[in-house]
């Protein structure tokens, strides 16, 4: 609520000397005055009367500002008796307050809280005839207030509003912002305040109650502040209209020529220390101005005022206000053409490029900051402003035309520029304290176009974007913006605008590489299925008595299911669409869609050959396997087993593969409970039908160890593991050709992730020498930079970690996380498995520091990556907040625990109950009672019960 708290001056001394009935009579007329000033406000209540004084609420600040102008007018205008004269102060505040039940017969609530508290404190310090603010009343009231209320009989003054800076009150800790709103008097010396008619404008001397707390060098920075209606000084017929926003530096309004109709933007500077932004952008815009010549695509800056309070610069408005408002002009950001929008980015990327050129990087590139106008066909064209954080790259470009580089430190060159504007586009290595490059402004530019594909300024990009952007073009293009290392990042902006005028040329090539890339795709199934038609052909030829007619019949089936794949592969074919005969226009049938047709196909054309249907299921599965669909591998791999247990009686090889196909589709899913029996099943049935030491009954003994130390079973996964190991080991020194070293390899690595967990030093050392044999076979056959190789590494680092070997856990995470940087593009999420893992071992090795960026990029990672779980993200939302905490930006630290709550909350694997969300609501317990907000850490214990 606003509260407002007057108080006669000197009440007290008056009554001493005139007595308390002439005093009364004196008082009575101060109270009338009162009561008058608010009598036509809606919902204005005097909530206590103190005597000398009152207690009042309002509905708005500006109706208490209004209450305060009236009544301190009427007070100077009242013809008191000589020596009689009574004056006032008065004190606003906006803020919380509890409104409790009546005490009293006067029906009035009693108001109770710190608002109440500080109203009275900024009264007590106004100086007589002063109205004094706190920030929200004052910032609330000067927006909606354009002029001093008219007084009957009297012209109406010009109004001031006044920053005074911080006060220091006595028993609180923190500082107070103190302002001033009003009428300004014509000047008299020795008057109090330097007027008489006016407001003192000035700021109150310290006292015994507070004590202003201004630094010498914020001094000059304080003062006039501007409001709704007010001229702007030294820019002769320019009024205010409205604010437009706020910054570090201070804030930005419009402003307009009644005369002309012309509106501009004044950016006013309050702190001295930001004052550096200002003369920065000024520096900034000659520069551009000198070097680019008046762009388009980059708003003109008109007037400055440096040398003396208040500091601004006046820069171009446009009609359309910026890209924000010009959405909302349209009815909303997803209004406009797709088209239209990208050509929008893409001139914002010119203008960015246009930048960079002269080594001028924006650093805080957001739709803010775009203004819209429009070309002669009502186009809408953006031009980039507000370089008041911006920085150079190199000097020279000021140096060749001798411009003084105002508002530039030594720190000119970027070493410890780090700061960034709107965390929203802000790139990661900003966070991690790494300098702002130009793939800094590439990263915010990849935000923004991002938004501008969905349509909605509002949406951050999260975790799994990419679902929300359905052209795989736009995809990529957005993906090399956002990269979470910024090497990886496009090299320009000029390149994203290349890129995105090219769009249509790309999307017809990346059609042609999609149609030769199925092609390659089909011709591996139909290589599978002529190799059923082969075996089939043995099969049948072998069997008497088959007629040949009967065979070609066969055979047809099977060259027309493959034919069908192929046709219904075609990129370029279009289909009809779902119920109401509606068309997916231009909708290209996948390789995933390709299979599904030839899977509902498959029982009509061959049910009459259970042998080749069972064949071309597992064909189907494997191919839905590799396309990472487990879900539809797993249908097509029950499909197989029920036709082959149909086929075969009693043990069989095909059934054996075929259970070993379903138990891996389980596993891949984490369903290991469902898994286990199958793998066991095919274990013992390899073992009937083979010898004991040959190749398909190691591959059942290593996937069913695999399930097994998946569950955590790793007493009984052990021996499983090494009697694999023994197989492929003696098969392969027998006849090298029969068994692949990666093979060998790979279960080395399984082994020794099994023997690490246990609490044996012979195992421990064992699995340490396994490891590194795992590694030492993948780099000899596949090379340094291999898949293998980095999972090994992995794996190592993590042990080596836990055996307390940290200097040689640390050399092997770097190698890993650069091996799997070369290898992967993109947001992937085995990069962040390992930049999570690595950021915890330096987080426990009190590094915190060193942490920070890969822990960030991790999040960032699994913010991006599709394939990433819930439980993963929570995990680098936790430790990202851990990190914050640590470096002293609690702050910071919130949103992120608060996120990982709701991301396992919303996950349908966990749940509102789970332990692991509780867990998380727990950490933000814990958080809340660290920074003392009991309230809060309430709430969040209350979830728990």
């Amino acid at each position: 609520m606003v509260l407002l708290f007057t108080d006669l001056v000197g009440s007290v001394d008056l009554k001493r000397r005139l007595g308390d009935d002439e005093a009364g009579r004196l008082i009575a007329r101060h109270d009338a005055l009162f009561r008058a000033a608010i009598a036509d406000l809606p919902a204005a209540e005097v909530l206590k009367d103190t005597g000398d004084g009152f207690m009042a609420r309002f509905q708005s600040a500006r109706d208490a500002v209004i209450a305060a102008l009236r009544f301190q007018h009427a007070m100077r205008s009242e013809p008191w008796p000589a020596e009689r004269v009574l004056r006032a102060r008065v004190g606003v505040h906006l803020g919380e307050a509890s409104e409790l039940e009546p005490e009293d017969a006067t029906g009035k609530p009693k108001i109770s809280g710190l608002a109440v508290d500080l109203a009275a404190r900024v009264m007590g310090l106004a100086l007589p005839g002063q109205i004094l603010l706190t920030r929200a009343a004052f910032d609330n009231a000067r927006q909606n207030l354009r002029e001093h209320p008219p007084m009957p009989g009297a012209a109406t003054p010009p109004l001031r509003w006044m920053a005074h800076g911080p006060y220091l009150f006595h028993g609180s800790d923190e500082p107070m912002e103190v302002f001033e709103v009003g009428a300004v008097g014509s000047a008299v010396g020795g008057a109090v305040g330097g007027a008489v008619g006016g407001a003192p404008l000035v700021a109150p001397p310290d006292g015994e109650k507070a004590r202003r707390a201004v630094a010498a060098d914020e001094e000059e920075t304080l003062g006039w502040r501007p409001a709704a209606g007010m001229s702007i000084p030294d820019r002769r017929g320019w009024v205010l209209e409205r604010r437009l926003g706020e910054g570090g530096f201070g804030e930005v309004w419009l402003g307009v020529n009644p005369a002309t109709g012309t509106r501009r933007v004044f950016k006013f500077c309050y702190d001295a220390e930001r004052l550096r932004s200002l003369k920065r952008e000024l520096t900034l815009f000659r520069l551009l101005r000198e070097a680019l010549g008046d762009r388009d695509d980059i708003a003109r800056l008109y007037d400055v005022r440096l040398d003396e309070p208040p500091f601004f610069l006046e820069s171009e408005f446009t009609e359309q206000g910026s890209l924000v408002e010009w959405a909302g002009r349209i009815g909303g950001l997803d209004r406009a053409p797709i088209e239209q929008r990208i050509d929008i980015i893409a001139r914002v990327a010119d203008a960015v490029a246009a930048a960079h050129s002269v080594g001028v990087l924006h650093k805080d590139i957001k739709p803010g900051n775009i203004l819209i106008d429009k070309d002669r066909e009502g186009n809408p064209r953006p031009r980039l402003t507000d370089f008041g954080i911006g920085m150079l790259t190199d000097r020279t470009p000021l140096d060749r035309r001798q411009f003084t580089a105002a508002g530039f430190t030594r720190t000119l060159l970027g070493q410890n520029q780090t700061h960034t504007g709107t965390p929203l586009y802000s790139p990661p290595e900003a966070f991690a304290g790494k300098p702002f490059t130009v793939q800094g402004d590439i990263y915010a530019l990849g935000v923004m176009l991002y938004q501008m594909v969905v349509g909605d300024f509002e949406r951050p990009l999260g975790h799994g974007w990419e679902r929300d952007v359905p052209d795989p073009i736009l995809r990529s293009d957005i993906a090399s913006c956002v990269a979470a290392d910024g090497s990886r990042r496009l090299a320009s902006a000029a390149e994203l605008a290349e890129r995105l005028r090219s769009l249509d040329q790309r999307r017809r090539a990346a059609r042609r590489r999609r149609a030769a890339r199925f092609a390659g795709l089909t011709s591996l199934i139909l290589l599978g299925l002529l190799a059923m038609a082969a075996a089939l052909f043995v099969r049948e030829r072998d069997l008497r008595g088959l007629a040949e007619r009967e065979l070609e019949r066969k055979n047809r089936l099977l060259d027309y299911l493959v034919k069908g794949i192929i046709a219904r592969s075609d990129p370029t074919r279009q289909r009809a669409g779902g119920g109401g005969g509606g068309r997916e226009a231009g909708m290209s049938v996948t390789i995933a869609s390709a299979l599904d047709a030839a899977f509902d196909a498959a029982q009509q054309q061959l049910g009459d050959d259970p042998a080749s249907l069972a064949d071309v299921y597992r064909t189907l599965g494997l191919s839905y396997k590799n396309l990472d669909l487990y879900d539809r591998a797993e249908r097509a791999m029950l499909r197989a087993l029920e036709v082959r247990k149909g086929l075969h009686s009693g043990d069989h090889e095909q059934i054996a593969e075929s259970m070993l196909d379903v138990a891996d589709t389980l596993w891949w899913q984490r369903r290991f409970e469902e898994a286990l029996p199958l793998y066991q099943d095919a274990l013992a049935m390899r073992k009937r039908l083979f010898p004991a030491r040959s190749a398909p009954v190691a591959e059942a003994l290593n996937n069913l160890a695999a399930c097994l130390n998946s569950m955590g079973r790793r007493d009984q996964a052990e021996p499983s593991f090494r009697e694999a190991l023994a197989i492929r080991t003696e098969l392969h020194a027998a006849n090298p050709a029969s068994i692949d070293p990666m093979l060998i390899a790979a279960v080395k690595n399984n082994l020794a992730n099994c023997l690490r967990h246990q609490d044996d030093p012979a195992r421990r050392a064992e699995a340490k020498r396994l490891f590194e044999e795992a590694i030492d076979t993948a780099r000899e056959l596949g090379g340094e930079q291999h898949a293998y190789v980095a999972r090994g590494l992995h794996l190592l680092a993590i042990f080596l970690w836990e055996i307390g070997e940290f200097d040689e856990a640390e050399r092997r995470f770097v190698e890993c996380l650069d091996i799997k940087r070369t290898l992967y593009e993109g947001p992937n999420t085995s990069v962040a498995v390992t930049a999570y893992a690595f950021a915890e071992f330096l987080i426990q090795r009190n590094r915190t520091a060193e942490a920070e960026p890969h822990a960030l990029a991790a999040l960032a990672i699994r913010r991006a990556a599709p394939d990433a779980t819930p439980a993963d993200l929570a995990d680098s939302l936790t430790q990202a907040a851990r990190l914050h905490e640590a470096a002293g930006r609690p702050a910071e630290a919130e949103p992120l625990l608060i996120e990982a709550h709701r991301t396992l909350a919303a996950s349908p694997r966990h749940g509102s109950s789970h332990a692991r969300t509780r867990q998380a609501i727990e950490r933000i317990v814990q958080y809340y009672e660290r920074v003392n907000r009991p309230d809060d850490a309430a709430r969040y214990r209350a979830m728990l019960e």
